[in-house]
């Protein structure tokens, strides 16, 4: 948990690679300039779950691109009904 290896950023660029991208301010991640938004974040633990993975990430920084973006949020109840 924590930074990349360079072995590991290199992949991401690849995997980028065509798209316009930016530096993301904090951490220098990779940044989409289309986003409406992004988050810069720790990795602070995970979770094998069988099909995937839960992360848990502390927020270290963030930025609004695109003010008027309009933007999807699912809101429920319990997490058991989807």
């Amino acid at each position: 948990m924590g930074v990349d290896s360079a072995d590991e950023q290199a992949g991401n660029m690849r995997r980028f690679s065509g798209f316009e991208t930016l530096k993301a301010e904090k951490t220098g991640g990779i940044v989409l300039p289309q986003a409406a938004s992004y988050l810069e974040c720790t990795v602070a633990g995970k979770m094998e779950t069988g099909d995937h993975w839960i992360v848990y990430a502390t927020v270290d920084s963030g930025k609004v691109l695109d003010d008027n973006a309009i933007t999807a949020v699912q809101h429920r109840k319990v997490g058991t009904s989807y």
